[in-house]
């Protein structure tokens, strides 16, 4: 089944020739972008070479360093990330990386569409109908988005479909397969949602293929393979109502909104304002797609019923009415579909199935074939006039000097970057402002991100303005650095020389106080610190100022700490002779235990800082991802739980009590010193890390035996008959 499935794609001159000549296509499409593209909307994608790796790194455990600190929510691109990262030992700049990816993915995804198109059209119309799927106003909305991953998601879910019409009879191994290919189709989470709906309109037109032990097989290999980033909302460290909300507070209110323009632009929402680019003769002429696409809606051959059926149900999805709809338990998922247009690639893709199978009536399929190259010449023209563009190697230039300084500090620290409140600019690129909106050049500060150092995230939701960091420091505080100290802040990089923030534009007057001196660069940022400031700050770089007396990450009067990784710190205290507290500059979480160590010993620690405000030393980091005594932790007792707190309204905060210490333990696990003090070696452990690494176990070995079963049964299979064939028209 698989190798028969594998041969027909991959394994015919052909084909070949189809998918070569794909590949040449988008080659030139895509071009324009070989310098790079993005900074509007979502795109994000580090600008150094050695910064690839943090792809994956910024979210790659169950607690992440992003701001203050959280524990991973949905993370369904994990998978994806890792694979994405894997291209730094390439040695392949980031901007060429991007270009690649578009082209193959756009290439593997045409060739899919050509595929299932092959089974009833000729050679030629179906190769056009492969390139009209992916030049077409909904890949270019998720282009002019940045939703980099929607991509890959929408190619396996055209060869989920392909798979499903023509290969899927019902046995297990073919239910396997499919389960693999769900598994990952999630990197955009809403295709999650979209393959499963699409796989129970299948059913209900074959259900001689369903049984229900395969349905079950089926759910269990998708969870086992998810199980990393899942685990943590099957222990609670993370809740789909905290998804939700913070899907909502992200959310632009136009996400949602549509209007006939929206729907015929085939885009079906106002958030990106594609309409600024598909003005009245498009839509006039996507009426008429609309009209000659839905002629022959129904069928009575079960695969136009199926596609006629997924039509109607996501045309409904992509109007957002579904809004309107609180259905318990589901209405919680319902923000994660803000972006409605993520169903307008669907529907583009189930038009052209429907549209074309009008076999007896060749004139109309004629037609139907002329609009669709129509439809590839009008937006392989919006494409390449249109891209987002921005140029890495500049913005590489621009951050060179903030790139290298960070790799001169080795401590744990935040960096708080100027100018606040992100859809950043670059000053030497120009703007493209459409009817008063930004669609090029205004997004987030990818540098940052990417960086590897901890930030203070600058997109501050509008409801957040007066309450954020940011605000507070340049009004109520008067740019004091003290502040600041409690975020574990230790530099304040100015950016404006190569940014600067459109906030005002998307928001209302009334969120900035009608104020635009709160927005925009003041280019006396850094003498103003200077000045308020005295010796609390030391300038070491023109646009890098210091904070002299920032609290580190961990502090307790005695200490040293060594971080192994976001989820793991080794702490080694000395001379506690009675209670003393211990805090930890991360957003408070439960989740975050103290493990007291037997023979407790500093010798781990090579320090790399002395902090004198709080008497604590850390240590040189080892990053280590496992060390192997991570499970233990599950059932090991965590020490003065009890205590444990908030501290500066946000961290984490713990009493220790050396009594309570010499009372409970044995001499084992603390040392006495002449005087009565105590010293003791504890580790800082956030324990659903430990369900996470159980996650990844199972995950890793479920991937390994359905693999392996498909290799397995691919053997056998070469003894008995192949996988019939499925006849195509010569």
């Amino acid at each position: 089944m698989k190798n028969e499935f594998i041969k027909k794609i991959f394994f015919n001159n052909e084909k070949k020739l189809i998918f070569f000549s794909y590949l040449v296509i988008f080659t030139v499409i895509f071009y324009k972008l070989k310098n790079g593209i993005g900074n509007i909307w979502d795109w994000v994608f580090p600008y150094f070479q050695d910064s690839i790796s943090n792809y994956f790194f910024i979210k790659y455990m169950a607690w992440t360093e992003v701001n203050l600190g959280s524990a991973l929510s949905y993370s369904s691109d994990y998978f994806l990330r890792f694979f994405v990262s894997l291209t730094y030992f390439l040695g392949i700049n980031p901007e060429h990386i991007i270009f690649i990816y578009l082209i193959v993915l756009f290439s593997i995804g045409s060739f899919g569409v050509y595929l299932i198109f092959r089974k009833y059209l000729t050679n030629f119309k179906s190769c056009i109908l492969g390139m009209s799927v992916f030049l077409s106003p909904a890949l270019f909305y998720n282009i002019l988005g940045g939703f980099f991953n929607y991509y890959f998601s929408f190619v396996l879910f055209i060869y989920l479909i392909y798979f499903l019409l023509y290969y899927y009879k019902g046995t297990i191994r073919e239910t396997v397969f499919v389960a693999i290919i769900f598994s990952f189709i999630g990197s955009q989470i809403q295709f999650f949602i979209i393959s499963f709906i699409f796989i129970v309109i299948y059913f209900i037109f074959y259900k001689e293929r369903f049984r229900k032990i395969n349905a079950m097989l089926f759910i269990f290999i998708v969870l086992l393979i998810n199980l990393p980033w899942i685990s943590n909302f099957i222990t609670g460290n993370a809740s789909i109502e905290n998804l939700s909300d913070k899907a909502n507070e992200v959310s632009f209110q136009n996400s949602y909104q549509q209007d006939s323009l929206s729907i015929f632009s085939l885009v079906f929402s106002k958030a990106t304002q594609i309409r600024r680019f598909y003005t009245l003769p498009y839509q006039l002429f996507f009426i008429l797609f609309f009209v000659v696409s839905l002629f022959p809606l129904l069928f009575k051959d079960k695969d136009k019923l199926i596609f006629s059926s997924s039509l109607i149900v996501f045309f409904f999805l992509a109007t957002g009415y579904f809004r309107n709809i609180k259905i318990p338990i589901i209405y919680l998922f319902y923000p994660i579909f803000r972006q409605v247009g993520h169903f307008s690639s669907i529907i583009i893709f189930l038009l052209f199935c429907i549209g074309t199978y009008n076999k007896k009536n060749k004139n109309m399929l004629n037609l139907y074939l002329f609009f669709a190259i129509l439809f590839i010449l009008m937006n392989s023209f919006m494409y390449i006039n249109n891209y987002p563009i921005t140029d890495f190697s500049k913005n590489r230039d621009k951050f060179l000097e903030f790139h290298n300084f960070n790799k001169l500090d080795q401590t744990t620290y935040r960096v708080l970057n100027y100018p606040f409140f992100n859809q950043y600019s670059f000053l030497y690129q120009n703007k493209t402002d459409r009817s008063g909106f930004l669609t090029s050049n205004s997004g987030y500060d990818s540098f940052s991100i990417y960086s590897g150092n901890d930030i203070i995230n600058n997109y501050v939701p509008p409801h957040d303005f007066n309450k954020s960091i940011q605000y507070l420091f340049i009004t109520v505080n008067n740019y004091s650095v003290e502040s600041l100290k409690k975020y574990n802040i230790k530099y304040i990089y100015d950016l404006s020389e190569i940014y600067e923030s459109n906030y005002e534009r998307f928001v209302s007057k009334e969120t900035y106080n009608n104020n635009l001196a709160l927005i925009k660069n003041d280019p006396n940022f850094v003498k103003k610190i200077i000045n308020n400031n005295g010796k609390k700050v030391t300038l070491v770089k023109p646009k890098i100022v210091r904070l002299n007396n920032f609290l580190s990450r961990i502090y307790s009067d005695g200490s040293s700490f060594k971080k192994l990784n976001p989820t793991k710190y080794k702490i080694y205290i000395e001379n506690i002779s009675s209670q003393q507290n211990l805090s930890f500059l991360e957003s408070y979480h439960s989740g975050w235990k103290l493990y007291l160590q037997k023979n407790p010993t500093d010798e781990w620690c090579e320090p790399i800082e002395f902090y004198g405000n709080t008497n604590t030393t850390e240590c040189e980091h080892n990053q280590r991802f496992f060390e192997g005594e991570e499970f233990s932790y599950l059932w090991k007792e965590p020490v003065f739980d009890g205590g444990h707190g908030k501290v500066y309204d946000y961290a984490n905060g713990w009493t220790i009590d050396s009594e309570y210490i010499m009372e409970n333990y044995s001499e084992e696990y603390y040392t006495e010193n002449p005087d009565g003090s105590i010293n003791v070696e504890m580790v800082l452990y956030f324990k659903p890390q430990s369900y996470f690494y159980l996650g990844l176990l199972i995950s890793g070995m479920t991937l390994l035996g359905c693999v392996g079963y498909l290799l397995y049964t691919k053997m056998l299979e070469r003894r008995h008959l192949g996988y019939p064939k499925v006849p195509e028209r010569k």
